[in-house]
């Protein structure tokens, strides 16, 4: 096909040359977005997206539709209607229930509901399928239907949206969640972050959207199920530390198994497990003999998958989110190093949320130092096994209360700012 010809050209051009192209919304531009997020040493540039209005994503050929919002000084202090955009896959909604001082509506793309998208249908005022719907179709619902926030859940990944909202069909425009980039988009005023996945002055410049960040954390977790924490590391009984690796194949990037083989190497008679990645996908040279791939198969395989694991190793340059809060649920730390995007902070973020700040390296050779110390320490580990479940559950992580308080305060804020003209 065409378009895939005009990929694979985008993706050999070098990241400043990327940068200099004029993005359109979707085609070879989203792939560009997604595939840099999986590249080691690629600038944020290389999405072609800056502060230069050059450089912004072109969503000149969508009319804007006419907004309904009011704008007087008191109307902020009324209830509003806010929309989601889910993701096809319901794994990454949001699950705490929003409090009662705004109505929730969601347009669901999936065309295969699950327990998933029943289970978050139920918590919301409207469900609206929205399954085959053009972005003008879907633009002329939402703006039917006098949404004053909408929330995109998406960005470049899974089922986009961007078209849609593109053509503007509610006064104030916010993406969170389920792409932690910008996504270039100017109609889009606001990105919902915390200050540890987008610590001030670090990211701001990267986005065409102002950052939002939450006072404690992006995050609200609670396990899709709830296995028992087995009762000792594996180590205990194995007598030899276990690693593990819960991410995409396209996450495992050379950069981390280089690392991973390194740590391998100086912590002796260890062993790596890779769960979700079928045997020969995350393999070379470098782990052929050391590491144990297994293909991900269900949700109760996949959690029990941790017993056997005594220290999780996040990837990069795309650290892990879900996974991460899965591993310190079965009682699993994890080590990870941050770069300077915000795709990979993820694991930052979960982990300085729940106090674990001492497993976050500040360099790849830290990283590295830092997994081979910590499998030193058994008894550390065994405290973690018993202690990482109360700790999570005592911590902004799993607090849905406030974490749905805190979130709605920032949504007061961009309706107050709107109904009063004040620009993002």
């Amino acid at each position: 096909m065409p378009h895939r010809r005009g990929v694979r050209a985008l993706w050999r051009r070098p990241p400043e040359q990327s940068a200099r192209l004029r993005p359109r919304i979707g085609g070879a531009f989203r792939t560009l977005c997604l595939r840099a997020h999986f590249r080691c040493g690629t600038f944020c540039e290389a999405c072609g997206i800056r502060r230069a209005p050059a450089s912004r994503v072109r969503a000149t050929k969508f009319a804007l539709l006419q907004c309904q919002g009011p704008r007087t000084p008191a109307a902020h202090r009324v209830p509003f209607r806010r929309l989601l955009l889910p993701r096809r896959n319901a794994i990454h909604a949001p699950g705490a229930r929003v409090a009662r001082s705004c109505e929730v509506y969601c347009y669901s793309t999936t065309d295969t509901p699950d327990s998933y998208t029943r289970q978050i249908s139920a918590r919301t005022d409207v469900w609206r399928p929205a399954a085959g719907l053009s972005p003008t179709q879907m633009a002329e619902a939402i703006a039917g239907d006098e949404i004053d926030i909408l929330v995109d859940l998406s960005g470049h990944s899974g089922v986009p949206q961007l078209a849609a909202m593109a053509q503007r069909p509610a006064p104030v425009q916010v993406t969170w969640l389920g792409y932690l980039n910008t996504t270039g988009l100017t109609r889009i005023q606001y990105r919902i972050s915390d200050r540890f996945a987008d610590p001030p002055g670090v990211t701001d410049r990267y986005h065409t959207e102002a950052l939002v960040r939450l006072p404690h954390s992006q995050w609200s977790y609670r396990p899709f199920i709830s296995l028992p924490v087995a009762a000792t590391p594996p180590s205990a009984k194995k007598g030899f530390v276990t690693f593990g690796a819960f991410h995409q194949a396209a996450k495992i990037s050379p950069a981390a198994r280089r690392l991973w083989a390194q740590i391998l190497t100086e912590v002796s008679d260890s062993r790596l497990l890779v769960v979700g990645v079928p045997r020969g996908r995350a393999e070379d040279d470098l782990l052929r003999d050391l590491a144990v791939c297994v293909p991900y198969a269900s949700l109760q395989e996949y959690f029990r998958s941790f017993e056997a694991v005594d220290i999780a190793l996040d990837s990069m340059p795309y650290s892990g989110g879900t996974t991460t809060c899965d591993a310190l649920w079965m009682g699993v730390p994890v080590v990870t190093v941050p770069g300077s995007r915000s795709v990979s902070r993820s694991a930052t973020s979960v982990l300085s949320t729940v106090g674990l700040p001492e497993w976050i390296a500040p360099s790849a050779a830290e990283y590295v130092r830092s997994a081979v110390r910590f499998a030193g320490e058994r008894g550390l580990l065994a405290e973690l096994r018993g202690s990482l479940r109360e700790r999570m559950l005592a911590s902004p992580l799993m607090d849905e209360e406030r974490f749905t308080r805190d979130l709605e305060q920032a949504y007061r804020e961009m309706w107050r700012k709107w109904c009063e003209g004040d620009p993002a």
